[in-house]
């Protein structure tokens, strides 16, 4: 079923044309013709098996339902806050079915400024002519207006792809002829996906039947205002999701006839309104089909979770959690092969073991994304013994995004023996979630540094303790450069001498634009009694 409203036909027909003096087609009400033209970001034909990677244009049966086109006007003065935010039209909405696109037309009063704010989700097909002052809402309230979107009921199934919506704003300033706009929507919140690739190490023993999903430490958001793109109503109240997955919709991914010992399966999809840079922890716990339990798993690393980017976390989840890897596309994968290259971020559910080698960069930096990699300048520089340790001197290292370490047990990167000699540089990003426990000597994320370089680095909430030659950024930042070096969040260091809430033993160093800024809880305990 296609049917489009456009409500200035109404008004078209019962009021003359005109041209004003600058040859604007206009009205008796001096209104101009304007056309905006709407499309989703979705850029494939549905296929014959779904992915959750795409979303509800894809995944779902459209015979069954209509794509939802609301379009609402707003007064953008920004000059005048009484006015700004005001509707200058009523609201239009268009239905389509199997459509990705649609066109609004509607005629605007020449040097005024405007906002257009469009909202596209899923509804039900249905028979009969809607009527577009009513609200068809099925996930998503609406009747508030798009100032206010919240979300009808959190109870549903986490493989739900009708709960795809789209949105985006569009300013024109000082209206002053007729014109035409396209412009594609974006998605108002994350999603988050977690496919698991060991089906064929389970299949003909076990196979995963019903699966809960319990978010904790997460900030939900229960409404949207579209006009300003922004979330609103957080909240810590996380629904307990349960998914059935004896009908899995997402069973060996991409194309089960070309790959069918893939062995992938999507365990759940889920959206939420996201804020721009959200974080997300939670318990898989998942039934096989003999009724037994197979062991929890945990996700206690903060998963990074973004507005309009998809959150893939991909790995043997079912039989070994602790070797999985945590992605995040740019919006969404829109039919194209997943390129790791075009990931915003590469995350890692670290077990406090592993350790990874680095790549290079052209220019021969090693590239540091994760904590693994970090552990192995560790293990590089620490060595097994003096003939195997590497100082790294002339050598860069640099931080291309944040680290959490999780509050796994560390090893600092160099001590007495083995010295880190080489330039490390933070880029800006952090390393969070150190924590060293023990009574040894020179510790801290960095052991023991000689002539060589820290800078741009942040460390947030840490937890160090050791004898001699404690801090958190180093232990013994002895004949080393430390530039541009932030410590924050909670902060708690043990020590008995020696200890500084930066660095430790500060012999011949040389310490410049140094920021601590942690809660009020934060200590530095220097104990010299024995």
């Amino acid at each position: 079923m296609k049917r489009i409203l456009f409500f200035a036909a109404l008004v078209l027909g019962v009021v003359s044309c005109q041209k004003d003096h600058n040859g604007l087609d206009v009205n008796a009400n001096g209104e101009a013709a304007f056309t905006l033209n709407v499309a989703l970001p979705e850029a494939v034909t549905r296929a014959a098996c779904e992915d959750s990677a795409l979303g509800g244009v894809v995944n779902i049966d459209m015979t069954k339902y209509d794509i939802r086109y609301i379009l609402e006007v707003y007064n953008n003065d920004a000059s005048n806050t009484t006015l700004r935010g005001s509707l200058a039209k009523e609201r239009m909405v268009n239905y389509e079915n199997d459509a990705t696109s649609t066109s609004f037309s509607l005629r605007l009063i020449p040097g005024r400024d405007y906002r257009f704010v469009v909202w596209a989700d899923f509804v039900p097909e249905i028979d009969v002519e809607r009527d577009p002052a009513t609200n068809y809402d099925y996930h998503y309230d609406t009747s508030n207006g798009l100032t206010e979107i919240a979300v009808i009921n959190t109870q549903w199934d986490a493989i739900d792809e009708s709960r795809d919506a789209y949105t985006k704003y569009f300013d024109v300033d000082d209206f002053s002829s007729t014109s035409t706009v396209n412009f594609e929507l974006t998605r108002p919140f994350a999603k988050l996906r977690v496919v698991t690739n060991d089906i064929k190490e389970l299949y003909g023993t076990l196979m995963p039947e019903t699966a809960v999903v319990k978010y904790y430490n997460t900030k939900f958001y229960t409404s949207f205002n579209a006009f300003e793109q922004a979330v609103a109503g957080e909240t810590t109240t996380a629904p307990e999701l349960t998914i059935d997955l004896a009908d899995d919709t997402y069973t060996n991914e991409a194309d089960p006839k070309a790959d069918a010992n893939k062995g992938e399966m999507t365990l759940f999809a889920d959206y939420f309104f996201g804020a721009e840079d959200n974080r997300v922890m939670f318990t898989l716990d998942v039934t096989d089909n003999t009724g037994q339990a197979i062991p929890t798993v945990t996700f206690n690393t903060n998963i990074p979770v973004e507005r309009n980017y998809l959150t893939t976390i991909y790995g043997p989840i079912l039989t070994d959690s602790n070797n999985v890897t945590v992605t995040i596309n740019d919006a969404f994968k829109n039919g194209t092969e997943w390129n790791p290259e075009d990931d915003k971020y590469d995350v890692e559910i670290w077990d406090g073991k592993s350790a990874k080698e680095p790549v290079k960069d052209t220019e021969g930096n090693y590239i540091i994304k994760l904590p693994s990699e970090l552990a192995w300048l560790a293990d590089q520089v620490n060595g097994v013994t003096r003939a195997a340790a590497k100082t790294f001197q002339g050598e860069t290292f640099k931080l291309t995004q944040d680290i959490d370490l999780d509050f796994n047990e560390w090893t600092p990167i160099g001590n007495k023996d083995n010295k880190f000699q080489g330039t490390f540089d933070g880029q800006g990003h952090k390393i969070a979630n150190l924590l060293i426990t023990g009574n040894n000597n020179y510790v801290g994320l960095f052991g023991f540094t000689t002539n060589g370089e820290i800078k741009n680095l942040v460390v947030e909430n840490a937890k160090v303790s050791g004898r001699n030659s404690v801090g958190v950024v180093a232990g013994s930042p002895y004949t080393s450069k430390f530039n541009d070096i932030t410590v924050q969040g909670h902060v708690e260091v043990n020590g008995k001498f020696y200890v500084g809430g930066v660095g430790g033993r500060n012999a011949y160093a040389s310490w410049n634009n140094i920021t601590v800024n942690v809660d009020e809880t934060s200590y530095v305990n220097a104990n010299s009694v024995e």
